[in-house]
């Protein structure tokens, strides 16, 4: 009886890790749509508002969740500092204090980092350009994911199903 407890503690264990890997790949479209919304605001506030940097991404941190509002508001607070650190290189320094907490890749946070790291040195309307290529990058990347979904979501948990029936053979 122990054996096959056990056996069908490893089986729920391989599903829920396909469906946990499933659940990620969801939480990365999610995401995207929040990174995608940080840059929308950015261009209100730089065609409308015509806020500094740093008011800009304290007033966007109010506008998204934890771990995003967290990102923004260190971010904001660094530039406020004026340490004399460049923008690139605090984007990239408060970034890694958020990105474990995102399904984020890496390559999406790059094409974000690569999307704001020209703020403030280009003219405004430059600015907005940028802006608008990074966020229309970000949601054909979007767009994309949202295609697969329901394929990655089969093959994941499957797998996890599969995994789960493995190990339950070997074990028994």
């Amino acid at each position: 009886m122990l054996k096959v407890s056990g056996a069908l503690l490893v089986f729920f264990a391989g599903w829920g890790m396909g469906n946990w890997r499933s659940r990620q790949y969801q939480q990365r479209i999610k995401d995207l749509q929040i990174l995608q919304l940080i840059i929308s605001c950015l261009i209100g506030e730089i065609s409308y508002a015509r806020n500094t940097l740093p008011e800009a991404f304290s007033r966007i941190s109010e506008k998204v969740a934890s771990p995003f509002r967290e990102y923004l508001q260190s971010v904001a607070k660094r530039l406020k500092e004026q340490t004399g650190e460049t923008f690139v290189r605090i984007l990239k320094e408060q970034e890694q204090t958020v990105r474990e907490k995102t399904s984020l890749r890496e390559e999406d946070w790059d094409l974000f980092l690569q999307t704001l790291g020209h703020l403030g040195y280009l003219d405004a309307k430059m600015q907005i350009q940028l802006l608008e290529s990074g966020r229309t990058e970000l949601a054909m990347r979007e767009e994309k994911l949202r295609h697969q979904l329901p394929e990655q979501k089969r093959v994941w948990q499957s797998l996890g199903i599969l995994g789960g029936a493995f190990l339950v053979v070997i074990l028994i």
